[in-house]
């Protein structure tokens, strides 16, 4: 509107020079159309005068950084993910226009053992070497993101956080083998004889045990706690009728 157009340009009523009275925002208004009427000074019959459209045109001067459209991206990944697998993709938009607009991605930190690539005109980053989630839980990248413009602005405040999600890859270890125990022949039943233990590398579900008597005979005259692997005694024993009892656990 008129209003708008006199704020921002104003002209020499002698000279013609328009002139701005502010600085233009390109990325409020790009385009204005002014009306410029010029009148002579003759008095017969009567004054004259005339009407020009002027065309302004604002162009862009790179004063916008780019902004990511999250403060903080969350992504979740499985450990045993392909390698060159997408995990996220990651965005920031630049209000300028052309290359000043052009943003480019780099990881700038938090990239342990370079296991992450983020392709820089895309934003998309892929998960380039084998994740261990026994060995890193969580990976905290910082991303910077960088228009086009001469010289660059910089957005350095991007982050990633990849939590990495455990999967059953590791097989129970017993913390030793074999097991060995002797035990009078008169206890009674119940008795605690030994604590078969074992352990597991996962997390979670994954990390439970559970214990299971394999090898045995009818008659057998022990049993397992299938959750603890505490071992005790479930019949009578008689050390003259079998001295030696061999059987295997497995967890």
């Amino acid at each position: 509107n008129a209003d708008e157009v006199n704020s921002v340009f104003e002209i020499d009523p002698r000279s013609g020079l328009v002139r701005i009275r502010e600085r233009p925002d390109r990325e409020t208004r790009s385009q204005y159309q002014l009306i410029v009427e010029a009148n002579d000074q003759g008095k017969e019959p009567s004054p004259r005068s005339a009407t020009a459209t002027v065309y302004i045109t604002v162009e862009d001067e790179n004063d916008n950084y780019p902004q990511f459209t999250e403060k903080r991206y969350v992504v979740q990944v499985p450990e045993n993910v392909p390698v060159n697998t997408k995990v996220i993709q990651v965005e920031a938009t630049d209000r300028d226009e052309g290359n000043n607009a052009k943003v480019h991605y780099s990881i700038i930190s938090g990239n342990v053992k370079g296991q992450f690539y983020i392709h820089s005109p895309t934003g998309v980053i892929d998960v380039i070497n084998p994740l261990d989630y026994e060995m890193i839980r969580e990976y905290n990248l910082r991303i910077k993101a960088q228009d086009g413009g001469r010289p660059p602005l910089i957005n350095s405040t991007g982050m990633v956080v990849v939590q990495v999600v455990d999967v059953n890859d590791n097989t129970p270890m017993f913390v030793s083998t074999p097991f060995q125990a002797t035990v009078l022949e008169n206890v009674a039943v119940g008795y605690s004889v030994i604590h078969i233990q074992a352990i597991d590398a996962d997390s979670g579900k994954n990390s439970l045990l559970e214990y299971r008597i394999t090898d045995t005979t009818p008659g057998f005259p022990f049993t397992i706690n299938n959750s603890t692997g505490w071992i005790t005694v479930s019949e009578p024993l008689d050390r003259e009728e079998i001295e030696f009892y061999t059987f295997g656990v497995e967890s």
